[in-house]
């Protein structure tokens, strides 16, 4: 028999295969969130301090209306905004609330908030549902792959972690974000098989 014929060797080649482009998702970059001091001990290199003094300078100096990285001053605004806002505006800000949460790294957080907004607009019959559910349901996709690496990758991580091919050692010990993720996207490609962002 082939090795691909089997349906369990499909799925440990699918999750395996979602695990690696994990990797490569951007993770979030706080520029309003200090770095640290720098010491004069500090064991970095040369390039790799200077770095560091120009990201600090320059998120010293980022206003929140030019720079797309001062994502903790932007969910507060965001968040003052939904104050006041009126019902219609909501939606769309809780959506951008919901984007600036995972961006700061509140990845757990940001599932829930993504999850109320998926049911709201699966009942929706507004005409921008559809497309704004789309939007949704990858972001969703987006964080619970992120939530696996953060679970796995980061917290336990380990010398044999990223190498491919992988060892047991390298596998998720806790896999509920690279299920969901791989639930999620199969769900996104049933119902669109020509989306190739979630292929």
């Amino acid at each position: 028999m082939p090795i691909l014929e089997s349906n369990a060797t499909r799925r440990r080649m699918a999750t395996s295969i979602l695990l690696v482009c994990a990797n490569f998702l951007p993770m979030p970059l706080t520029a309003d969130e200090p770095i640290g001091p720098i010491q004069s001990d500090d064991p970095r290199t040369a390039g790799t301090i200077a770095m560091a003094k120009r990201l600090l300078a320059r998120a010293a100096t980022d206003a929140v209306a030019g720079s797309i990285f001062s994502n903790t001053k932007l969910l507060a605004g965001i968040e003052a905004e939904l104050l006041s806002a009126p019902k219609q505006r909501t939606g769309p800000l809780e959506l951008q609330r919901a984007r600036q949460v995972l961006n700061i790294g509140r990845t757990e957080e940001a599932v829930a908030l993504l999850e109320v907004q998926r049911e709201r607009l699966a009942k929706s019959t507004h005409p921008t549902a559809p497309a704004t559910l789309e939007e949704i349901e990858s972001l969703l996709a987006i964080a619970w792959l992120r939530l696996g690496e953060q679970e796995n990758c980061l917290a336990r991580h380990g010398p044999e972690s990223c190498i491919a091919p992988f060892s047991e050692a390298a596998h998720h010990q806790v896999p509920r974000g690279a299920q969901k993720a791989f639930e999620l996207l199969s769900e996104i490609l049933d119902k669109r098989p020509q989306d190739t962002g979630s292929r």
